[in-house]
Formats: C-alpha cells, sequence, structure tokens
C-alpha cells in the first residue's frame, strides 16, 4: 500500500465592487463602477503543482441603457480590467490589460412582441494555474505545465431573441453563436 500523501491548500481572496447607479431623462439609466480583487494562493505538500502565487486584479465598468425612441431602447456596456499575477518563489510577473464590451438593441414591436439583438467581445485572462502550474495533480492524474506566455482568451458574441410576453403565455427564442479565439485547453504532450 502506497504511503498516505497531504497536500493542504490555501488561498486568502478578498473582493470589492462598488457601484453608482444613475438616470437622465426618460428611460436613459446607467451604472458605473469599480471592481478589484486580491488572491493570494499557496499548496504544501507532495502534490503542490502550483507554486506560491499573488494575483491582483481591478476593472472600471459602465453599463448605458438608452431610450432612442418609445419603441427602441440602445443597451451598452464597457469594461476595462487590470490584472497582475506573480509567482512569488520565481519571481516571475505579468500584467495584463482586457477591454470588453457589448452592444444591444430592444425593439418593442407590439404590446405582446420585443426584438433583441446583441453583439459582444469578452476577454477571459490566464489565471495562477494556467500560467504557472508545474507538477503532478493528483486528482486529474495528469502533470499539469503552465504557461507563463499564455495569451488571453478572446470571445466574440452575437444573440438574437424574440419574446411573447402575453396576459397566459410568456416565451421566448433565441439563436445566438459565439467564437473564441487564443482558447486555453488542457493538451497532452505531442498533441495540437
Amino acid at each position: 500500500m502506497p504511503p498516505l500523501t497531504i497536500t493542504q491548500f490555501f488561498s486568502d481572496y478578498f473582493e470589492g465592487r462598488l457601484e453608482s447607479e444613475h438616470s437622465f431623462g426618460e428611460g436613459n439609466q446607467g451604472t458605473l463602477g469599480v471592481q478589484f480583487s486580491a488572491r493570494d494562493f499557496e499548496a504544501i505538500g507532495d502534490e503542490a503543482f502550483v507554486p506560491p502565487t499573488k494575483t491582483r486584479a481591478t476593472a472600471l465598468f459602465v453599463y448605458e441603457t438608452l431610450a432612442a425612441t418609445e419603441e427602441v431602447r440602445v443597451q451598452g456596456g464597457l469594461r476595462f480590467g487590470r490584472q497582475a499575477s506573480e509567482s512569488v518563489m520565481t519571481g516571475i510577473r505579468r500584467t495584463d490589460n482586457a477591454v470588453s464590451a457589448s452592444l444591444g438593441v430592444n425593439l418593442d414591436a407590439s404590446d405582446v412582441v420585443t426584438f433583441s439583438a446583441s453583439v459582444s467581445r469578452s476577454i477571459k485572462l490566464p489565471n495562477a494555474e494556467e500560467l504557472f502550474s508545474n507538477g503532478p495533480h493528483a486528482a486529474t492524474q495528469a502533470f499539469e505545465i503552465g504557461n507563463p506566455d499564455l495569451v488571453p482568451e478572446t470571445a466574440l458574441g452575437i444573440d438574437l431573441t424574440t419574446h411573447v410576453h402575453g396576459d397566459r403565455f410568456r416565451g421566448s427564442a433565441s439563436f445566438f453563436t459565439t467564437g473564441f479565439s487564443d482558447y486555453s485547453r488542457r493538451r497532452r504532450p505531442g498533441s495540437r
């Protein structure tokens, strides 16, 4: 029988968010905000596949709804984020920026039918495990190797929706598609 191994994982995480809602004119409203987080991670033991890391992130965002006419509303969002990740033992540090945005239109075609269309671009920054892993992961039966040069993932999406909302019936039908570039995934050595 193999000897019992113990690995402990310590993760101190703090996240905060401040928002300010506003409105101006009939049907025009929005939100401005800032979000921040701090994560210190450490694994101790035989199966510690990620070195101690520190991650700090800050983001500024805005979301607005504007009434173009009584039947048409335009919605838009914009988010700028910055993340700093550091491997404490190796001193490897990197800082990434990300800009995500969305734009949508809602049309009240009648009292019971609404059409919506939106496009979006979102960015996912790599986390500490994706960047700095280097060791056996017992739960997945894999040897995890991070990549400090990993680029952020980008998703581009389109969504078309029809809503029907009568007195006795509510329903919706949607068509959406999302394309990803620079998608981070696990792969076996020698695979593409």
